[in-house]
């Protein structure tokens, strides 16, 4: 909402060019302060209920979502300025909206038309995140780790995580063939 109020303000093209300025000034530091609010809330949201495992590709199909639609907003906004500007100036004089110089109209015009176009955009994300969105947040799910296997040591007599199995590359079975046969053999070794 504050970023709409932002655009909102940016498009009121039909005023005196020192008046825009400040309403220019003021619009584009609240598009600023609402995109602050909403975009990590917004990334948050949407990567809540996404595995650990699944996070990088979430967060990549939610950042080129995001990118493929600034870049199609910014192409149709620039269609509806050029758009504007094809309108007779004649009927928009007759409106007598517009203060000042009238020999830009053409262009003031086509900037409010693109600039309210976001407008628009802005209230359509609003009520879609209206619908969208429960009231109520899901629950946290919490993810079971299993728990490594455990086996009671000699000669310490304590419980210790036991590392899995892993066999021998045959280059060092002998090797370690012959180290367990020596300390099978060693006086207080496990035979004994």
């Amino acid at each position: 909402m504050i970023t709409g109020l932002g655009v909102l303000l940016c498009s009121t093209t039909f005023l005196h060019l020192s008046e825009y300025v400040v309403l220019t000034v003021i619009g584009f530091t609240l598009f600023g302060i609402g995109l602050g609010f909403y975009a990590t809330p917004s990334l948050d949201a949407a990567l809540s209920t996404v595995p650990d495992s699944a996070a990088g590709a979430a967060a990549g199909m939610y950042k080129m979502a995001s990118s493929l639609g600034n870049a199609m907003g910014v192409a149709i906004s620039a269609a509806i300025y050029a758009g504007g500007q094809l309108v007779d100036p004649a009927l928009t004089q007759e409106w007598g909206l517009f203060v000042g110089r009238q020999d830009n109209l053409v262009l003031r015009f086509g900037g409010a038309m693109g600039l309210l176009f976001n407008v628009t955009m802005v209230c359509v994300a609003l009520a879609s995140i209206i619908v969208t969105v429960p009231a109520t947040p899901a629950p946290l799910r919490t993810v079971q780790r299993a728990r490594p296997p455990r086996a009671w040591t000699w000669p310490r007599r304590r419980w210790a995580t036991v590392a899995p199995h892993r066999p021998h590359p045959p280059h060092l079975k002998e090797h370690h063939d012959r180290r367990e046969n020596q300390r099978h053999l060693r006086p207080g070794g496990p035979g004994h």
